[in-house]
């Protein structure tokens, strides 16, 4: 398999260190964001076999049982099992180098990777393929060509007005019902960290490890813990020493969507609907612009379909955990982020990118015409716009509340959310928890990445403006990716002369509380939020005086340190919300994907200079302090048990985007609670500032600091069509990553120590092996595990 001849002798010794429980343990992991039968379901080359699983579903309620027949059961019983194609030479290429997976290479997630890392919790991610990229012709084109490669009868029959995403998912949904969910899995034990080598077929020994996977759909959270319990008896009974009989393992799927438009039915998927998210708007204005009440029916018709379709949804037999309301297509719940461009070197996402470039061709497959959650207005260019009502916030609401059975919000992830629609949710997240009475309502971020940006700067640069007063809501059509601190101080300089600045304070907090003032829908949304006196205060300054004080709650908090490093798109975390989902008791997934994490920014370009030939002959440069720190860390190095073989300056460089990321937002974290403890002693938010930049004060959650470390997991988007990292292009390779990053962490942390630290003590954020090897099972697997256990 890929770099083979590199790792032997690593996973050769790796066995001989780690006692046989320790083996098993590595195996699972969280994730909270994977698509283990997105591919296989939509392979199918026609909507034939959509309709006849989505036909014979059959849900009783009453005894909570789906009903199958057996010839569906039958034909579907070993799909998601079945290894798509052959193993042929490009395909062998594609996993050993980490590709960009489509629907016609090499699969990730399927059964037969989640098989190799039994008793991990994985987040099912259902995906409805989103309409609105199938309407017209060139789309279809495009998807078929460059990005899914899915068949085109299929996104054929996607375009008619008779398709219904809300149906897909039940097809999905039943795909994943109907399949054969146990198998008997063997391992070799001398490639137990690496699995067993699926392409190359090694059979080194005749022993194996044997157990059987199950892999099993969540109903409750009694059902998760009672799998849970199970998992932990077999781990603890030493089952892969010899023992006659063959355990079980179980792997639970919790069920969880990505996208709003997964609600679209018969009549919110109309294509004349589903085209243009404003039509919710246009119904309402006459050809004078004003108020036209007749198209009241047709909305209150559309929102009783979509409360319908989500009251159907939470009360299956599969509780359904968390929900995105934001994709990859603007819809009719809340903005989207720009995210389509991928891998450079990738000769199909460079063609992506450059259609992309054209404002012609990117309007017709980017279209973005608004930004936040989406509200109706009966008029958008008044001053003083009426609004009827909203679907996003609907949408949020319905989602929230608690469902009559089980008595659970499903909670929202704010994935592909736009900066301004995060924002709008991190508000109204605290109304709806004390209107529900809930008492925790955390934050998801499932597979997200770090941007390097403050909330003001992600807000400027996720707009692209050409002029001052001409702003473009398009996706993918971002400047900052090849020079961002040029930009970034272009951005400053624009903003320091008056310009942008009404445009980027709706991002901002004044600016969402003057949403609440002028909009009487939202009024009650943001009563819990809005600070009403100090909010009069504002209003009443002089308008110079004003001006200022919005200048310099806006700073655009430019580091040069951060520029380069880090992806700058919407899509990643800004920093003020890390402190958010940090502060709500939420999770943050952390994406395997390296193009996110920030791999092909311009600093990590630089490293490649000459040195060292990786497998493929590309030459890669680690400065003489990583040498000299191995040199000094040799005895603790080697006589660690979980390295077991020399380290490879290649795959420590692979991993660096991603501990680069871990690090970041741990010492983020780190300083706002030095910052925290500094304003509660002085009660000078000054001082605060200085340690952290962007500290801000909660009062609802007034010294809540925790360990940082608790808030990271795994949200690998495997099968999300996702550019893997090389070292771990499927989920069956975590195991590896995981055993491979408790020493690059620690060398991460050691070479890194002046950038992070605890700004308290100084001290490097992993101080040693030991620590660093409990560090990295919190975040492959025991964080989650305790999120989920808690809220599902």
């Amino acid at each position: 398999m890929r770099k083979r001849i590199i790792f032997s002798t690593v996973i050769g010794l790796c066995s001989q260190f780690l006692s046989a429980q320790d083996i098993t343990r590595l195996l699972r992991y969280t994730d909270f964001h994977i698509h283990p039968t997105y591919k296989h379901y939509f392979r199918y080359s026609t909507a034939m076999e959509v309709k006849e699983l989505y036909t014979s579903f059959r849900y009783d309620r009453a005894t909570d049982s789906i009903l199958t027949p057996d010839s569906i059961r039958k034909k579907y019983a070993t799909a998601n099992w079945v290894k798509y194609l052959i193993e042929s030479k490009k395909q062998i290429t594609d996993i050993q180098f980490a590709n960009v997976s489509d629907l016609r290479n090499y699969d990730q997630a399927s059964y037969n990777e989640i098989a190799y890392v039994p008793g991990s919790i994985l987040c099912n991610s259902y995906s409805p393929y989103e309409k609105q990229f199938a309407l017209k012709p060139f789309q279809r084109w495009a998807s078929s060509k460059i990005v899914t490669r899915m068949g085109r009868p299929r996104l054929d029959a996607f375009a008619e007005n008779d398709h219904s995403p809300f149906r897909d998912f039940l097809a999905e949904y039943h795909f994943n019902i109907v399949q054969d969910d146990t198998r008997l899995i063997e391992m070799q034990p001398l490639t137990v960290l690496y699995l067993k080598d699926k392409v190359l077929n090694d059979k080194a020994s005749t022993e194996c490890y044997r157990y059987f996977n199950k892999i099993q759909m969540v109903t409750n959270a009694g059902n998760l813990a009672e799998i849970i319990r199970h998992n932990d008896r077999v781990i603890a009974s030493n089952f892969y020493c010899g023992r006659d009989s063959i355990p079980t393992i179980i792997t639970p799927l919790l069920m969880c969507i990505e996208g709003g438009q997964v609600l679209y039915d018969t009549i919110s998927a109309n294509s004349d609907v589903i085209r243009d998210p404003q039509f919710l708007g246009s119904i309402f204005r006459g050809a004078d612009g004003n108020f036209k009440t007749s198209g009241k029916t047709e909305y209150d018709k559309m929102k009783a379909e979509m409360l319908s379709r989500i009251d159907s949804m939470r009360s299956m037999k599969h509780r359904l955990f968390f929900m995105n309301p934001a994709h990859f297509a603007e819809n009719h719940f809340a903005g989207f982020a720009k995210t389509l461009d991928r891998e450079p070197d990738h000769l199909n996402h460079r063609l992506l990118s450059t259609l992309t470039s054209f404002a012609g061709i990117r309007r017709n497959i980017l279209k973005k015409d608004y930004e936040g959650i989406n509200v109706v207005f009966n008029n958008i260019h008044s001053r003083k716009p009426v609004v009827y009502d909203s679907l996003g916030y609907h949408f949020i609401e319905a989602f929230l509340r608690p469902d009559p059975k089980f008595n659970k919000p499903t909670y929202i992830d704010v994935k592909h959310m736009d900066v301004l629609g995060r924002i709008q949710y991190y508000a109204i997240r605290k109304h709806y928890k004390k209107k529900f009475g809930l008492t925790d309502l955390p934050i998801i971020a499932s597979h997200m990445a770090v941007s390097g940006e403050s909330q003001a700067l992600a807000a400027a640069t996720g707009l692209y403006i050409k002029k001052p007063k001409r702003i473009r809501r398009i996706s993918d059509r971002y400047e900052e990716i090849n020079d961002p601190l040029k930009v970034y101080k272009r951005y400053k300089k624009r903003l320091a002369k008056g310009k942008w600045l009404n445009r980027i304070l709706e991002y901002s907090g004044s600016a969402v509380k003057d949403t609440a003032k002028k909009y009487e829908n939202l009024k009650l949304i943001y009563r819990q939020t809005v600070d009403d006196s100090s909010f009069r205060n504002f209003t009443q300054l002089p308008p110079k005086q004003k001006t200022a004080v919005l200048k310099k709650a806006i700073d655009l908090h430019i580091d040069p340190s951060k520029a380069d490093w880090y992806y700058p798109w919407s899509i990643n975390l800004y920093d003020e919300e890390i402190i958010e989902i940090y502060q709500s008791n939420g999770i943050i997934g952390l994406m395997m994907d390296p193009r996110q994490l920030g791999a092909y920014m311009k600093k990590y370009k630089n490293i490649e200079k000459k040195g060292s030939l990786d497998s493929r002959g590309k030459r890669f440069r680690l400065g003489d302090d990583f040498d000299k720190m191995l040199a000094d860390e040799a005895a603790t190095l080697s006589n660690y048990n979980l390295l077991g073989g020399r380290i490879n300056k290649i795959e420590y460089f692979k991993t660096e985007p991603l501990l680069r990321n871990i690090f970041y937002i741990v010492h983020l974290l780190k300083q706002y609670n030095y910052a925290d403890k500094k304003f509660h002693g002085t009660n000078n938010i000054d001082t605060a500032k200085k340690i952290c930049t962007v500290f801000y004060h909660d009062q609802d959650n007034n010294c809540s600091r925790y360990d940082p470390w608790s808030l990271l997991s795994i949200g690998a988007d495997y099968d999300g069509l996702i550019d893997p990292m090389d070292v771990a292009p499927t989920a069956s390779h975590i195991p590896y990553l995981r055993n491979r990053l408790v020493v690059y962490a620690y060398i991460y942390a050691k070479l890194h120590q002046q950038e992070f630290n605890d700004p308290e003590t100084r001290e490097p954020l992993i101080q040693s092996l030991g620590e660093s090897s409990r560090l990295m099972e919190k975040i492959f697997y025991s964080n989650g595990r305790n999120f989920i256990t808690k809220y599902f």
